[in-house]
């Protein structure tokens, strides 16, 4: 019985970590677009791994 909930609460806590890394990410890759689009604005120079990272998401 104890076992079960334990489990039950790790399922949960795993859950809850992978909805908060999936928040993360989008906030990441937004900020990354907003920054590419700002640098293209102003015409500086645009990395590799930015185009790729822009490409990606």
């Amino acid at each position: 019985m104890i076992f079960s909930a334990v489990v039950q609460c790790l399922v949960v806590l795993l859950l809850v970590d992978m909805v908060i890394n999936i928040q993360m990410s989008r906030k990441i890759q937004k900020s990354v677009r907003e920054n590419l689009k700002r640098r293209q604005e102003k015409n500086e120079e645009v990395t590799v791994i930015d185009w790729k990272y822009n490409k990606l998401s």
